[in-house]
């Protein structure tokens, strides 16, 4: 006799199940800047759960590319989320959501510059670059 097993959706593959992010930040206080990243589904709703992701930070609008430069002071974890592993200090990060699928993280940069914000998903496809200026 046979038994029917349901297969489960993988919610990392590419299509109509697929991930997206919001990503915000908050006014900038002093030279450091709040910047939310929320999960969402392809239907752009928020998805909880935790989430591991690599965010980089670019000087490029296409996400090519590390920036040449990391913040000047640096990015540390607000209060949503781990940072997992700096890979590349200030620069390149390997992060996970907390439960309810957020992660928050403060940049600071004393200068006039722009930072593009990435992030690769589990599937190894990738965000539209968010700007991030000072």
């Amino acid at each position: 006799m046979q038994s029917a097993i349901k297969a489960k959706k993988n919610p990392y593959a590419r299509g109509p199940d697929s991930l997206a992010t919001s990503i915000t930040a908050a006014v900038k206080v002093g030279s450091t800047r709040l910047v939310t990243v929320t999960m969402k589904d392809a239907k752009a709703r928020p998805i909880s759960g935790i989430t591991r992701v690599l965010l980089w930070l670019s000087d490029a609008a296409n996400g090519a590319g590390l920036c040449a430069a990391a913040p000047s002071g640096g990015i540390a974890l607000a209060t949503n989320g781990t940072i997992l592993n700096p890979t590349v200090a200030g620069k390149y990060l390997d992060c996970q959501t907390d439960t309810t699928g957020v992660l928050t993280l403060n940049v600071t940069e004393a200068t006039s510059k722009t930072f593009y914000v990435c992030i690769t998903f589990p599937d190894g496809s990738m965000n539209v670059p968010f700007a991030l200026a000072f």
